[in-house]
């Protein structure tokens, strides 16, 4: 019984919480990397002339003497993103560009090598000077997309199911089985109430950060925060799932 209970509790930390953070840690990691090195080349700036077949023709502000034709990019071979007015850099899928209006100003950074991606950054500055220091004053966007995640969440959930079934034999809840039917919604813990006001708490703690210091120390509290209301929110199911079980014995 100990033992399925820690692994129930370690199953439910490994999928729901360290590996989604690490990855996001990483996916952070490499992006600021890509800014930083954009942010070290001379990149084109321009403007989108149309998005037709599958591709964005972008003019160019200062065309080269030898050549009037437009760049065209390729999906495949170009990481699009944006940088808006307040410093936020988000990174763009390709569906949403679509409906990439006529005329948005564009600083598009070419490989140094056939093995390198293009580089398309949207952005709302007037000059590629005043992007410049817009992108040295960037702050990543706190909705950044992690494919991974999801991911770990199914597995971490499909695990825990396992272990309900198997502490689930003798046709009675006990604390094993509790906790495993509470770690298969474990991930949604966190916005149920009453644990949601300190969840909402932590994210307004994250959101008024400014500086890195700042950031860093928000972050941790900001955990602490979320899994205070997780705690609560599962200790609360447990007695109220315990209290039925009472209830019909």
């Amino acid at each position: 019984m100990t033992v399925l209970v820690s692994l129930i509790i370690l199953t439910a930390l490994l999928f729901y919480v360290a590996l989604p953070l690490l990855s996001r840690e990483a996916q952070k990691k490499h992006y600021n990397g890509i800014l930083t090195d954009i942010d070290e080349h001379v990149g084109i700036s321009g403007s989108v002339t149309t998005v037709r077949d599958g591709r964005i023709w972008i003019t160019a502000d200062h065309r080269q003497e030898d050549s009037d034709t437009p760049l065209v990019l390729v999906p495949q071979q170009t990481t699009f993103m944006s940088v808006s007015s307040d410093g936020v850099t988000e990174w763009i899928p390709w569906k949403r560009l679509l409906a990439v209006e006529t005329g948005s100003t564009v600083m598009v950074y070419l490989p140094a090598s056939g093995k390198r991606r293009t580089y398309c950054v949207f952005h709302e500055e007037k000059n590629a000077k005043a992007f410049r220091e817009r992108l040295r004053e960037r702050r990543m966007h706190h909705h950044l997309s992690d494919p991974a995640t999801p991911f770990f969440v199914a597995l971490g959930a499909f695990l825990e199911f396992a272990f309900f079934l198997s502490a689930f034999t003798g046709g009675e809840l006990d604390t094993a089985s509790s906790l495993a039917l509470i770690a298969i919604f474990g991930k949604a813990l966190p916005w149920a109430p009453p644990g949601l006001a300190l969840t909402l708490w932590s994210h307004r703690i994250q959101d008024r950060a400014q500086d890195k210091k700042k950031r860093r120390q928000s972050l941790t509290v900001g955990y602490v925060l979320t899994g205070l209301g997780v705690l609560l929110n599962g200790a609360l199911i447990l007695f109220v799932i315990r209290g039925i079980a009472f209830s019909v014995r």
